[in-house]
């Protein structure tokens, strides 16, 4: 019973995000002032007001550690290292630990594996890290880095150097490494072992930008609402009833996971607890006749998950 509700208050807290973002588009729809991008205007300061306009960035964005330099609104350098994870399988009644390689610009502390012997580095000879253009203006308007912030993650990183710009950063910074498919290499791109290092620099471009926010004289803060705050850029020219759109996507598809991994993740409970009680190898299929009561139990909260993803689709669609 602690399983079903620990499972359920993720399944409400994804559709409580889901509530708010329509609750925010609604609530925008319907209070938001739209203005001109290319005129100031102060009567509307302290209001929700929206926006379409043209992106001036006339300041490059620079990375002082590496000597680049690049247009766009958003610099990334990403630091990945080569590192071990583990992966922990309790789908049978003994629990199991499996470790393979993987690339991460967040470091994996190993020592928290449950096995010796897959040893990840302690840390990285650079960090990953933003710069954010602070010369963007829409218009006269200036906006800021918390506003262009929330572009990350919801936009998608182009290359911002050219091999010739990598070739040159090996020549000054990083003699022994090597450039292979966009990244700079501390060992063999090939053969990669634990502990190596590669870097690669994206960029966020945008010609126009579609804001929603709080307008307070040339500059926009966030909007407070009671599910939230609202404070949106967004690439491109948007109309107002599409900006929440992706957010609302990303959502939906997040709660839609939520709900199938709970549901199996209580199966799954349901069979390791009565596993001892019948005796049953819980690898069989229960078909076989084999693990029936945890089969009805799967077939018990059946309705409950799809209860659940019904009512996502109805409240994506109505």
């Amino acid at each position: 019973m602690f399983l079903v509700f620990f499972v359920t208050s993720f399944v409400s807290q994804s559709f409580s995000d889901l509530f708010a973002i329509r609750f925010k588009q609604n609530f925008a729809i319907e209070n938001a002032h739209v203005i001109d991008a290319n005129t100031s205007n102060d009567s509307f300061n302290d209001q929700l007001v929206f926006l379409s306009g043209k992106v001036y960035a006339p300041e490059p964005l620079t990375d002082q550690e590496f000597s680049v330099s690049s247009e766009g609104i958003i610099l990334l350098r990403r630091v990945e290292v080569f590192q071990w994870e583990e992966d922990i399988d309790r789908s049978n009644a003994s629990t199991s630990y499996t470790y393979e390689h993987v690339w991460s610009d967040e470091l994996i502390d190993s020592t928290r594996f449950r096995k010796d012997g897959y040893d990840n580095p302690s840390q990285k000879p650079y960090a990953s890290k933003y710069f954010i253009n602070t010369s963007v203006t829409v218009g006269p308007h200036k906006v800021d880095q918390s506003l262009l912030e929330t572009l990350i993650g919801s936009q998608n990183f182009q290359s911002a150097l050219s091999d010739d710009e990598l070739d040159l950063i090996i020549e000054t910074k990083l003699q022994n490494y090597t450039r292979s498919h966009g990244f700079l290499w501390s060992g063999n791109p090939e053969a990669p072992e634990v502990g190596d290092v590669r870097i690669s620099f994206g960029r966020i471009m945008a010609d126009a930008l579609t804001i929603v926010a709080k307008k307070s004289d040339n500059e926009f803060l966030p909007f407070e609402t009671k599910k939230g705050p609202i404070f949106i850029a967004q690439q491109g020219i948007v109309d107002l009833e599409h900006v929440f759109d992706q957010r609302y996507r990303q959502a939906f598809g997040s709660a839609v996971i939520i709900v199938v991994t709970g549901y199996l993740f209580i199966w799954v409970g349901i069979v390791v607890m009565l596993e001892p009680l019948r005796g049953f190898p819980i690898t069989k299929s229960p078909s076989r006749g084999l693990n029936k009561m945890a089969f009805k139990s799967m077939l018990a909260v059946s309705p409950l998950a799809i209860g659940y993803i019904c009512l996502l689709f109805i409240i994506a669609y109505f």
